[in-house]
């Protein structure tokens, strides 16, 4: 679902600034079914490589503290490692729409500082949603034998 409200909400505000830099609707919504599609796939792949090599702490008991810390950390590296796709994406995609290489760079940028503070917010729900409805890890089981 992570991947799913980002897309959704990224797709909003791409196809608003598409259409006011494109100045048509039609290829707006073309230029951000593109760019949706495209970083769609990367963010799922991003996502995916981090919960499988750095997954985020189990929560040890139900009245363990989320830590924004740490949610911040591993939003912040998955953004570090996102975010070169999703940028050659978005110019690529502006660049291919509207010819222009100015259009290309101030919408482009604009969008990417959009998108990238949508990104951060949409990571820290979701990690916060994710520990609030985490059930507590089983205590460990003591060792046979020992006394």
């Amino acid at each position: 679902m992570r991947a799913t409200t980002y897309k959704l909400g990224s797709f909003v505000i791409n196809l608003a600034g598409y259409s006011y830099a494109l100045g048509t609707v039609t290829g707006a919504g073309m230029a951000a079914a593109a760019s949706g599609a495209i970083a769609w796939a990367s963010f799922i792949a991003v996502d995916y490589v981090w919960d499988t090599y750095d997954p985020a702490n189990a929560k040890m008991s139900a009245d363990q503290a989320f830590d924004t810390g740490e949610a911040a950390r591993r939003n912040t590296l998955k953004y570090l490692t996102f975010k070169p796709v999703a940028l050659a994406e978005k110019y690529g995609v502006l660049y291919l729409f509207s010819g222009s290489l100015a259009t290309t760079l101030t919408w482009g940028t604009g969008l990417t500082l959009l998108t990238s503070g949508f990104f951060f917010a949409n990571g820290m729900a979701w990690d916060w949603y994710d520990w609030r409805t985490m059930p507590a890890a089983p205590a460990p089981k003591p060792a046979v034998g020992v006394n």
